[in-house]
């Protein structure tokens, strides 16, 4: 699904006024939410995305996490690679969308396995980021 195909649906849910929206097409799934103005208010400080962890990542192992993104958009990651070394706080990557760059941070201390995208490319909601093992 394209950028424009996206823009029409964030355009389809004010002209009818709605709360959610979510659209399939093919192996692409996305999901809009609408937040009042007060909540974008109380938000608009601080950008920063915290989902519920069920939803950000799938475990694999006690010690292993695959992040996933927590919306559509294009992904800037803060110069990790594999190997790299994470603390609980960094920010891992940033997804703009709609002008609105969203910082993503780590719930976790740990050490990059795997990254599963390249900086600057779209990636789509519940997509895999990263692949981390966590440091007890």
């Amino acid at each position: 699904m394209d950028l424009e195909k996206i823009k029409n649906l964030v355009e389809l849910m004010e002209k009818g006024n709605l709360i959610e929206l979510e659209v399939e097409e093919g192996k692409t799934k996305v999901f809009l939410k609408k937040y009042s103005r007060e909540e974008d208010q109380e938000n608009k400080k601080e950008r920063s995305i915290t989902e519920d962890t069920e939803e950000k990542e799938l475990r694999l192992e006690e010690d292993l996490i695959e992040l996933t993104s927590p919306m559509v958009g294009v992904i800037k990651l803060s110069n990790l690679k594999k190997e790299s070394r994470i603390n609980k706080g960094d920010v891992l990557y940033t997804v703009e969308a709609m002008k609105h760059k969203n910082e993503i941070r780590s719930d976790y201390e740990g050490i990059i396995l795997d990254l599963y995208v390249d900086d600057n490319t779209p990636v789509e909601y519940g997509q895999k980021i990263f692949l981390i093992k966590k440091i007890k």
